[in-house]
């Protein structure tokens, strides 16, 4: 049953162009009302896909799709009410930014003082007021990026796709843009679906994230969940940086579970399934959880050696190498940093290393 609040729901939607392989796999997932909803993954991950699937530029082969409590399978794209941003910025380029954004209005047949009168609107939402008489040659592609996105807004949609919006930009001016984009969202209230590669992104600005891998949703939680307690380890390799590296289930004891490792035992918090001890497992931890200021005897203490020091300006970056051979990136401040060819004893915080299933 939907939620009172639900915008866009997908009940067991799948997707095949060929008839054998699914771009998106049994998916089940419900839009609320006014949130920002990431879908981040790899290329071919099916992201793009449910993003296209949302707008009625493609149709489920199979499950349903229901926007407002109606089912939308093959409703057109321009019944849906929905506003879209590309990454290419689609702009008409012989028109003016004042044009651009009116298009949507004109193909609904709005009076012209009404067009006017929100085009004006429009462009003071995304700071381009003064910019009506521009065509898009004469912008920056932050500028171009604020008429699309404009565009987007101007006939009141319901929701508000964007499919790699800010690919095209510089890492400063995306970083810029994310920020702007989230405000924007914050004080519309409407509700925003984006698509991304980019991690860093999908954190930034996001209410919740969808995790897609080989056309199916591995997660979908708010961003601090997705980052402290991912589901599997393909959701902690490709979200943010993770150490991972196999070890043998030998228990379990108050919640945690204990491993071997090839450098000893080690404990950890338990996201198995039905693993049993002898089993093959993974640990996964995150480079800012392992210190160098480890003590003989600890839990989850090994001896190391530095084998590389990188300066990130905020922090050190530590490849590090363990006796048996394990190879492990740790984070440090630079005062505290070792130097390279030390020989150190690393402690990886027991409530951050996760043990997760081998496969």
């Amino acid at each position: 049953m939907l939620s009172a609040d639900s915008v866009v729901s997908f009940k067991n939607v799948s997707k095949t162009y060929d008839g054998k392989t699914f771009v998106v796999r049994d998916l089940n997932l419900e839009l609320k009302k006014g949130e920002f909803l990431t879908l981040l993954g790899p290329s071919g991950s099916g992201k793009t896909t449910t993003l296209m699937l949302i707008a009625g530029f493609e149709h489920p082969t199979t499950g349903v799709i229901q926007m407002g409590g109606k089912v939308i399978n093959d409703l057109p794209p321009s019944r849906r009410n929905i506003g879209i941003v590309f990454q290419n910025y689609a702009l008409f380029p012989h028109m003016t930014i004042a044009e651009n954004v009116a298009f949507p209005l004109q193909v609904r047949r709005l009076s012209k003082p009404e067009i006017q009168e929100r085009v004006s609107a429009a462009l003071v939402k995304v700071q381009l007021t003064g910019f009506a008489e521009r065509k898009p040659s004469q912008l920056s592609g932050g500028q171009q990026q604020r008429v699309a996105l404009a565009r987007a807004l101007v006939f009141n949609p319901s929701l508000v796709l964007m499919d790699e919006p800010l690919g095209a930009l510089d890492r400063r001016l995306r970083e810029v843009m994310q920020l702007e984009i989230r405000s924007l969202h914050a004080a519309l209230g409407t509700t925003f679906v984006y698509v991304t590669h980019d991690q860093s992104e999908a954190l930034t600005m996001s209410d919740r994230v969808a995790v897609f891998h080989e056309g199916a949703i591995q997660q979908l939680a708010t961003p601090t969940d997705i980052y402290e307690n991912p589901r599997n380890s393909f959701v902690a390799r490709f979200v943010g940086e993770s150490n991972q590296f196999p070890a043998i289930l030998r228990g379990t004891e108050d919640g945690c579970a204990i491993v071997e490792t090839p450098d000893g035992l080690l404990k950890g918090r338990n996201f198995l399934a039905d693993e049993a001890a002898g089993d093959q497992v993974l640990v996964s931890i995150r480079p800012e959880n392992i210190s160098t200021d480890g003590a003989a005897g600890d839990d989850n203490c090994f001896g190391v050696k530095v084998i590389d020091r990188i300066f990130h300006g905020d922090h050190v970056q530590l490849s590090l190498r363990t006796a048996a051979g394990i190879k492990v990136i740790s984070k440090s401040s630079a005062e505290l940093a070792p130097q390279q060819d030390k020989d150190v004893l690393i402690r990886m915080r027991k409530e951050k290393c996760i043990i997760f299933p081998a496969k």
